[in-house]
């Protein structure tokens, strides 16, 4: 996809910010259309992001956060307008944007969308070039 082609792969000594006041990376992690389901999605997302924390990189992940509130606080992950808007706020906040292969990455409308925001306020984006350790196959759920 032409949106994409530009988007550096960033080694993860890339990914460290020197100033320890600047906001996190923004992770962008495939959510509606995700194989496994939503519950896989976040959770998904939320192994990348404690990876990333392991290695001293500070992300902020809109799954992880709003997949958790929408769940508990009986809010309906589905309504583009609020998370849309809600993100926002925290797209510009950001850093820069990290985007994380999972399947369905390429396919997803709100990545995106993300990186047509990212781009028209002038952020890095890239991909993240890093294996994460992860103690959960896709698509599997907690004992």
């Amino acid at each position: 996809m032409e949106l994409f082609t530009n988007i550096p792969t960033f080694p993860l000594a890339e990914l460290h910010i020197r100033d320890s006041n600047a906001p996190p990376w923004y992770l962008g992690t495939p959510y509606s259309k995700y194989p496994s389901g939503h519950e896989s999605a976040a959770r998904q997302a939320a192994i990348i992001v404690a990876d990333l924390l392991r290695h001293g990189i500070d992300a902020y992940s809109p799954i992880v956060h709003s997949h958790s509130v929408a769940v508990h606080g009986k809010i309906n992950p589905m309504n583009f307008e609020l998370w849309h808007k809600y993100n926002n706020r925290m797209i510009h906040a950001a850093w820069g944007f990290l985007i994380a292969k999972l399947p369905g990455w390429q396919d997803s409308e709100g990545i995106k969308m993300e990186v047509k925001q990212f781009l028209e306020i002038q952020k890095p984006i890239g991909f993240l070039d890093i294996e994460f350790e992860n103690p959960m196959p896709m698509g599997m759920d907690w004992a």
